[in-house]
């Protein structure tokens, strides 16, 4: 996701613990699944909501499934924020009265799955932060190290990190803003897809628009080469040690994205809003380079015996570039009919 948020859409898979015991839930035992969060704060697209996963058994008892291998958490509305517990709303409205944030919630247990769509409830209270900037690059694959070849004496060569992938670049917008009983109303236009995305925000006096570029992943490390064999000596026959396996090479970091550009419309009756309208256009970073596999440890030779040589240690990658920052943005307060917008 972005790189100002460092969001990220993912499954959690780690192990099930629940107040440091570990728990073993039957599917057969699960009442419902939720997102344990305070309603009470303002929620709104752009905000982020702290919470953890519950099961409720039918017991009544209830456990925290968030670190769970056996739970898995799907959204295209949410993204969670690694490595906390913060989720933020990604969502892009297409309607004013859209309010919720879809998740489906997953529990699977020796075959049997217990799965819910929950939803988190915009209150539409708070700052408004409006997210079409450029996603960022994944990253690249970290390589293992390796260990000796099963046959033969010298370590195995360390693999290559694979390279990270460019951030995307922000498109070009259109925005109209106006006030309805002290309602702010956002009207967005992609230029670029003709998609249009609609945003209220019934407390908040900030709005801010991110039209930055996605950032470029970070390469992946090489792997380290493996370590050669010992020599053996067993009566008259001999056996040289091992070569050191050679490091991998690390991945180039991915390129990052250019921002984008807005163009705001600002109805006179919300023209005090202006000071309050933010804009984040900066290009995305470029990707750290991967780091180089060490080379392996050539084996002890023994007496009378060649000695082996070490492997050579990989090449570090190339660090992505950056992209250019995004238009600066023109703000225009004129009349325009937003009854027709609705």
């Amino acid at each position: 996701m972005k790189k100002h948020f460092h969001f990220i859409f993912l499954l959690s898979f780690v192990i099930l613990t629940s107040c440091g015991n570990s728990q073993k839930i039957a599917v057969g035992e699960i009442e419902k699944i939720y997102l344990d969060y305070d309603n009470s704060t303002n929620v709104n697209f752009g905000s982020t909501v702290s919470g953890r996963f519950k099961v409720r058994l039918l017991s009544g008892k209830e456990v925290d499934v968030t670190d769970s291998r056996k739970f898995t958490f799907a959204s295209t509305d949410l993204e969670r924020i690694l490595p906390t517990d913060q989720y933020l709303i990604t969502k892009k409205p297409v309607s004013f009265d859209d309010n919720s944030a879809i998740m489906t919630l997953s529990y699977e247990d020796k075959g049997e799955v217990f799965r819910v769509d929950e939803s988190i409830k915009m209150n539409h209270r708070g700052d408004l932060i409006i997210l079409t900037g450029g996603k960022d690059g994944a990253d690249g694959q970290d390589m293992r190290d390796r260990g000796n070849k099963l046959i033969g004496k010298n370590g195995k060569d360390g693999d290559s990190g694979t390279n990270g992938e460019n951030g995307s670049s922000s498109s070009n917008y259109e925005a109209y803003v106006w006030l309805e009983n002290d309602t702010v109303y956002v009207s967005v236009n992609d230029l670029n897809t003709g998609s249009n995305y609609k945003y209220k925000s019934g407390g908040g006096q900030t709005v801010t628009f991110d039209v930055s570029g996605g950032d470029g992943g970070k390469g992946g490390d090489g792997g380290d080469g493996g370590d050669g064999k010992d020599g053996k000596i067993s009566g008259d026959t001999s056996t040289d040690p091992g070569n050191g396996g050679n490091g991998g090479n690390g991945g180039n970091g991915g390129n990052g994205a250019n921002g984008g550009s807005i163009k705001v419309y600002l109805h006179p009756n919300a023209s005090r809003l202006q000071p309050n309208i933010n804009y984040m256009l900066a290009g995305g970073k470029g990707g750290k380079a991967g780091l180089a596999g060490k080379g392996g440890v050539a084996g002890k030779a023994l007496s009378g015996q060649a000695a082996g040589e070490n492997g050579e240690n990989g090449m570090s990658g190339i660090p992505g570039l950056s992209g250019s920052n995004g238009n600066y943005p023109i703000v225009t307060v004129s009349e325009f009919n937003f009854s027709d917008l609705h």
